[in-house]
This record gives C-alpha cells, structure tokens and sequence, in this order.
C-alpha cells in the first residue's frame, strides 16, 4: 500500500471514528443481537465504505420495528446463508437511528471480493425508486 493511500484510508477511518463519537450508535444489545461465530478481524485500514440497501420494501419508522428487522436480518444472514452473523457493520434505520451491525473492526459478509477491505453500511427499505429519508442520509454522513 503506497503512503499516500495508507494516509487516505487512516484519514477515512479517523473521520468515521470522530463521526461516531458525535453519532449515538445503538449497541447490539439494543436489537437483541446473538454472538456471532467466529468473526474475522479487518487488518489495517479499509480501502472502501460500501452502501447497501435492505430491500425491504416497507423499511421501518419505529425502533421496535427497526430493531425487530435488523434481529431478522440476522437470523438470514447466519441461518440461510451460513454468515458467522448479520453481513453489515453498520445499519442505518428508519427510526432515526444507527444500529451496530458487526461493528468497527470485524470484517463483514456484505460484498464478495471487497470485504477485506471494506466498512458495510446498510439502509433499512428499498431505495430502487425512492431516497432514503433525510434523517438516514445525514446519519450515514455522520455530521449535523
């Protein structure tokens, strides 16, 4: 990795710690998440910030909606697909809030090819044909 895209990618990581102590993020006990199995630690910086969206096409407007999709979420991604648990880091809901998914530092199960290097953000609903909330974009940004 060449200094300057080492530089990038610490500057990229401080700018979503720094934006994380101004955003509440709730825990994981906060949608009754179960432990994951084995998770893989990310070595080093992360080169991406992949945004998904949950296609669902309701998404959800109150936390025990949100937190009740996101438990969901997670029972598919380790039962279906055999993830170690929920495949995103971080989830952005229609309630307002931001969810801890896998959290910092733990690799995700969200992009073949790119989860070694890269942080998952996900936005509860399904974004084809219409914006994410403003509240939503803002929190993913992280800044007033």
């Amino acid at each position: 990795m060449t200094t300057n895209k080492f530089l990038a990618a610490l500057m990229a990581l401080c700018a979503i710690a720094l934006s994380a102590e101004a955003l509440n993020i709730e825990p994981r006990s906060s949608w009754g998440a179960v432990a994951a199995r084995s998770p893989a630690r990310i070595s080093g910086a992360v080169d991406y910030v992949i945004i998904h969206h949950s296609d669902n096409p309701n998404g959800c407007s109150t936390s025990d909606q949100c937190q009740r999709m996101i438990k969901a979420i997670q029972t598919d991604h380790k039962g279906r697909r055999s993830f170690s648990d929920i495949g995103y880091n971080f989830i952005v809901a229609g309630d307002g809030k931001v969810y801890e998914g896998r959290g910092f530092g733990l690799q995700g199960s969200h992009a073949p090819n790119y989860n070694r290097n890269s942080i998952g953000i996900v936005f509860i609903g399904n974004f084809e044909s219409t914006k994410p909330s403003s509240q939503m974009l803002q929190n993913c940004q992280g800044s007033d």
